[in-house]
């Protein structure tokens, strides 16, 4: 299909359309070219490109996307800031990007009124920070993928979340977590 140059509602259109029909690199090159600030501050556009980066291997990007948009709305649109981060969590978890949706989970259940009248968003957050510290710990007994500066990023990063939980069970998972670090010299994780 031939494209027209800088048309933006094509580019928009034809964005959402490769994404649903799960052509996630394509799509998210064809979002990108979306310079329209009304556009860009579209629910439907940030979802959408959200999944692309997810989909993609770049979840870093949906996070600053999402932290953008809660910057940029703030509680005034505390509806469209919980399904953003609702897609993060969930299409983060699914792909195995645990850190990410460890994060997105946390920040779900912040969003909240009372996150122990409904578990899930803790199970969430729960089952990310267990996948990320997996994913540390299957990193180091291979030697490779990620870096030990990297490991100890992720591994402050769970256990702070898990910090910010009032469940119970957060403290036998940061135990946990803290005596393999230490164990194997990942920094003072006191």
């Amino acid at each position: 299909m031939k494209k027209i140059d800088n048309d933006e509602n094509f580019e928009w259109n034809y964005g959402i359309a490769l994404a649903s029909m799960r052509k996630y690199q394509t799509a998210e090159e064809s979002l990108l070219q979306v310079k329209s600030e009304s556009y860009k501050k579209d629910l439907c556009y940030l979802m959408w490109l959200s999944r692309c980066y997810i989909m993609n291997g770049k979840p870093e990007d949906a996070w600053v996307l999402y932290k953008e948009f809660e910057e940029d709305q703030g509680m005034n649109n505390a509806n469209d800031l919980f399904k953003l981060i609702e897609l993060i969590a969930n299409d983060c978890y699914r792909m195995g990007h645990f850190r990410y949706a460890a994060k997105a989970f946390n920040a779900l259940e912040e969003l909240v009124d009372d996150p122990s009248e409904d578990p899930e968003y803790w199970e969430g957050k729960r089952g990310s920070c267990i996948g990320a510290f997996q994913q540390v710990v299957a990193a180091r007994q291979k030697k490779k993928e990620i870096s030990t500066s990297e490991q100890e990023e992720i591994i402050t990063d769970i256990l702070a979340i898990l910090l910010n939980t009032k469940n119970p069970q957060s403290g036998y998972v940061t135990k946990i977590i803290k005596r393999w670090a230490l164990e194997n010299g990942l920094g003072a994780m006191s």
